[in-house]
């Protein structure tokens, strides 16, 4: 897993505009660990990481990836 200066955590992962904030505050209630949209981590608690890295660089066991439609995600760009 991704290790940060808080120590390990979740990794929520996606194309920008995919809902990655949205679900990564809801894995954090979730799982009762840290989620900063700014991901600065300055607990030493579990900590959920927004992203829109490789998702191979993640360990699949401690990750999600979320998939959109991409005529959502246009239409998304075009709206917001």
């Amino acid at each position: 897993m991704t290790r940060t200066n808080a120590g390990y955590g979740l990794a929520v992962l996606g194309y920008p505009r995919s809902g990655t904030t949205f679900l990564s505050e809801i894995v954090g209630m979730a799982t009762n660990s840290y989620f900063d949209r700014d991901n600065i981590f300055p607990s030493s608690s579990s900590t959920v990481l927004h992203t829109h890295w490789n998702p191979q660089w993640f360990n699949p066991a401690k990750s999600v990836y979320i998939v959109r439609d991409p005529l959502s995600i246009l239409k998304s760009i075009n709206t917001y």
